[in-house]
């Protein structure tokens, strides 16, 4: 072969690679360098202790009254239905005579059924 390229067994002809100056080199490896994750040089013990004080600390406040409020709806809740277990649905205020559950009202008795049904 009269014609070789400029790669023969795995090395590349001068020309073909670039130099690079020291100076070029750090400023790549500087720009390639990943940011520390945890800033300050803080230790594991440290970030552990740091969030488990959120959980192992002492309950807040606004924590304790928010605890009562919802505490006293569950407790109403509880004696409402047992007020109405106890009584039954008239507690509603649902009792009226009238059909109030309907759009029109059945007429009552078999002779009205009849009349219904016949279309008179």
């Amino acid at each position: 072969m009269s014609n070789e390229s400029s790669i023969t067994a795995g090395t590349m002809d001068n020309a073909a690679v670039e130099q690079f100056t020291p100076e070029q080199t750090a400023h790549a490896e500087k720009a390639l360098q990943r940011p520390s994750l945890v800033l300050q040089d803080r230790s594991f013990g440290w970030i552990s202790d740091k969030i488990c004080s959120l959980v192992e600390g002492p309950t807040p406040l606004w924590w304790w009254i928010a605890f009562l409020m919802t505490s006293s709806l569950a407790m109403a809740s509880v004696f409402g239905f047992t007020y109405l277990i106890s009584t039954g649905v008239g507690v509603w205020g649902n009792n009226s005579p009238v059909g109030w559950a309907w759009d029109w009202q059945l007429p009552s008795g078999p002779s009205s059924c009849m009349e219904v049904l016949s279309g008179h």
